[in-house]
């Protein structure tokens, strides 16, 4: 079932970047260059998992539901700064949503994508703890990557 509002998501692992040289990028009106210093941080994307689900749809309980997504989107947007996108705030997160997934408010939902063999199988999913699963998966693999960050879009 998909909620009002829900969207999918795609989540990327970044980590911090130097170039070790100058860099010159076409601005705005793409007649200029603009430079970036040799010694800019840049972010540098690792891994990113296009989640093909809507991951809030196991999650039954609407004020869980609505924390956690929202928790999510704001905290990990693109436009805040990498080092409060952390992999320790997304350990956190990770933690807040095990409690959901593998509460009463998290059931089975109709997976979006089902088998692409068949139009007519459906296929049950609990989205919202294999979502806790592949978060946990990915704090487990880059926490200790230096300067990680995650962002969400």
């Amino acid at each position: 079932m998909i909620h009002e509002g829900q969207t999918k998501v795609r989540v990327t692992i970044w980590q911090p970047y130097f170039a070790g040289r100058m860099l010159a990028f076409g601005a705005s009106n793409l007649e200029t260059l603009e430079l970036l210093e040799r010694d800019t941080e840049l972010q540098r994307e690792i891994f990113t998992w296009p989640v093909a689900e809507d991951v809030w749809a196991g999650i039954v309980d609407d004020d869980a539901r609505t924390r956690l997504r929202d928790k999510f989107i704001n905290d990990f947007q693109p436009m805040v700064t990498p080092a409060a996108r952390s992999m320790s705030r997304l350990g956190a997160f990770v933690e807040e949503l095990k409690t959901v997934a593998y509460s009463n408010a998290s059931d089975w939902s109709t997976s979006e994508t089902g088998a692409p063999e068949s139009n007519e199988t459906s296929f049950m999913i609990n989205a919202g703890l294999a979502f806790y699963h592949h978060l946990a998966w990915m704090h487990e693999v880059f926490a200790d990557v230096p300067g990680a960050s995650v962002s969400v879009r």
